[in-house]
């Protein structure tokens, strides 16, 4: 009987879900912000090793860290 209750309760709030978009910002800004500390914490390293280390962080292409970088095409935003 309580888990049913439970069960009830659960279903009569509404949950709010992040939409796809709202979810692929933050974590583009994730990556940028991991992007410009690492750059900031390692001066010396050049631009590509920063991109590479922050691909690797993410599990994305270096490829689509430059883009979401630099704003372009759809990481706009």
């Amino acid at each position: 009987v309580f888990f049913l209750y439970i069960c009830v309760m659960k279903s009569d709030k509404q949950i709010n879900k992040p939409t796809w978009e709202e979810l692929l910002n933050k974590r583009n800004q994730e990556v940028r912000k991991c992007f410009y500390e690492m750059q900031d914490k390692n001066p010396k390293y050049k631009i590509d090793a920063v991109i590479q280390d922050v691909a690797n962080k993410f599990f994305l292409s270096s490829r689509t860290i430059e883009a979401i970088i630099n704003h372009e095409g759809i990481y706009k935003f």
